[in-house]
């Protein structure tokens, strides 16, 4: 959970695996933060330390998540962690009485861990 130290560490947003499915093993990235806090690096950090939860503790096979359009800050955030973009669809959920037009993206285990191993990613630093 992103925390705040110039609020005393309180809660600011979150960051969760949701759709997680054993017999899959995957799991859909989700995350917000409340407005004052967006570009100080809270949402990426935070992100960064559930992907690597997922992908060497659990073992999850893949992680995918997705952002309305046009949320660059959104769209920063899942390329920083190795994530590829997939295509662009309407989104099912309504946002301000419409459904929005989403980007996708995914990262396999296997280009993860590919990746670190030769040096080239480390979650968040790219």
């Amino acid at each position: 959970m992103p925390k705040d130290p110039a609020e005393g560490n309180r809660p600011v947003g979150m960051v969760t695996l949701t759709g997680t499915s054993a017999h899959s093993e995957t799991a859909n990235l989700a995350y917000t933060l409340g407005r004052k806090w967006w570009g100080k690096g809270y949402a990426k950090e935070a992100a960064a330390a559930v992907m690597q939860f997922a992908l060497e503790k659990v073992g999850l096979e893949l992680i995918y998540g997705s952002h309305f359009l046009p949320n660059e800050r959104s769209k920063k955030t899942m390329l920083s962690h190795g994530m590829r973009s997939i295509g662009k669809r309407r989104s099912p959920l309504m946002f301000r009485k419409v459904h929005p037009l989403c980007e996708e993206y995914m990262l396999l285990a296997a280009l993860y861990f590919a990746e670190k191993e030769t040096g080239k990613f480390a979650l968040g630093l790219i």
